[in-house]
């Protein structure tokens, strides 16, 4: 029989999800005034590590107290190693080709020197400056964002994919794949709407910050999405998700650091466009129905 799609679970999910999430930013927003953009003062970098476990948090009350299902419907499986590593390659390729094409169409210009990186170590650290290698600091920091750090931002990003992943993409299946992924994609993208308003990633921008993050949230959650479903297993959404993070805070913005975020880079206009292509693959990709627990039929 054709599963039908389970609103109470996906209501309880999403409403506890943006009560908490919400509750918390808007605290910060108007209680201390906070301004998520540049370099965060410790409380706000506590408070957008913490908001990320609150989907994780809700889905084990959901599955526990209000569903009764249990987590083994999110998918708690690692799935094949060279899931990873495509993913990687993936990732990076969006990334180089996105700030590629940002340089090509003049956008940004590539500070090779990192002139402005090293002026901000200056004022941080004034002797580190004198001795700084930036050939040696950007081959250290690309590695670090291929390995260590995707694997330590796992912990934080699990925390989301339990959630958006893990839970609601399979709840809405039923629905199609398109529409599963379109409909989670703009919930996540929502969620993170405070965040956006008060500049974070799109600074300045804080109405078309939130569209162009509901387009970027929708459009790579059909990548984590595909992994997830295709291998039955959150352990890949969420390396998708950190290495995407890890990208983000990686060489690429060091580069390229006047980057407006609405037209360049890789949460911009030209990033949109690699996302978009990954997006329609993924779709292709991705099975029409979720991987069940011990199922091998739908393994390539």
């Amino acid at each position: 029989m054709e599963k039908k799609v389970d609103w109470r679970g996906i209501g309880w999910f999403v409403g506890l999800t943006f009560l908490i999430t919400w509750a918390a930013e808007f605290y910060f927003i108007f209680a201390r005034g906070s301004y998520f953009a540049g370099l965060l003062p410790v409380p706000e970098q506590i408070l957008l590590t913490a908001v990320m476990f609150v989907p994780a948090v809700v889905t084990v009350v959901v599955t526990k107290l209000i569903t009764k299902e249990g987590l083994g419907v999110t998918g708690l499986k690692l799935g094949p190693w060279r899931g990873y590593l495509e993913i990687l390659v993936i990732v990076v390729g969006v990334f180089a080709g996105a700030f590629l094409l940002t340089w090509i169409l003049g956008l940004a210009q590539p500070d090779w020197e990192l002139k402005s990186y090293r002026q901000l170590l200056a004022q941080l650290a004034p002797g580190a400056a004198e001795q700084f290698n930036p050939l040696v600091f950007l081959t250290t920091l690309f590695l670090a964002t291929l390995t260590v750090n995707p694997l330590f931002s796992s912990i934080a990003t699990f925390g989301e994919e339990l959630g958006w992943r893990g839970y609601l993409l399979p709840k809405l299946m039923p629905l199609g794949k398109v529409r599963a992924v379109v409909i989670s994609g703009v919930i996540w993208g929502l969620w993170h709407a405070p965040l956006i308003v008060r500049g974070f990633n799109y600074p300045g921008y804080p109405v078309l910050g939130v569209l162009l993050m509901i387009l970027f949230t929708t459009f790579c959650g059909a990548l984590l999405g595909a992994y997830r479903l295709k291998y039955n297993s959150v352990f890949l959404a969420t390396w998708a998700h950190a290495v995407i993070n890890t990208q983000g805070r990686g060489i690429w913005y060091v580069i390229f650091s006047q980057v407006n975020p609405v037209l360049g880079g890789a949460i911009g206009l030209t990033g949109l466009i690699f996302w978009l292509a990954v997006a329609v693959w993924a779709l292709r990709w991705m099975p029409e129905q979720q991987l069940a627990q011990g199922d091998k039929s739908l393994e390539p």
